[in-house]
């Protein structure tokens, strides 16, 4: 059993590292989100493409990135306008 174990565990490593996890694209929009709010727009950018490039369909990710892009992000809220 120990065998096994060993066999498994030295041929699978480096398989294993060679994949790469798989993305989480609600996990880069979130990302994405929290950089836009931050001001960091290049950061805001490339999140929201990666979220575009895994899931080319989502319009939530298009229209911030189409904003991020143009410029037109909308005034940033205080804490007093959010409900």
């Amino acid at each position: 059993m120990a065998l096994a174990y060993l066999l498994l565990t030295v041929f699978s490593g480096p398989r294993a590292m060679c994949q790469q996890p798989p993305h989480n694209p609600k996990a880069i929009f979130d990302a994405a989100q929290s950089a836009l709010n931050a001001r960091d727009y290049d950061k805001a950018e490339q999140g929201f493409r990666e979220v575009l490039r895994i899931d080319p369909h989502s319009a939530a990710a298009r229209k911030k990135f189409e904003d991020t892009v143009s410029g037109k992000l909308p005034a940033p809220q205080s804490p007093r306008d959010v409900p």
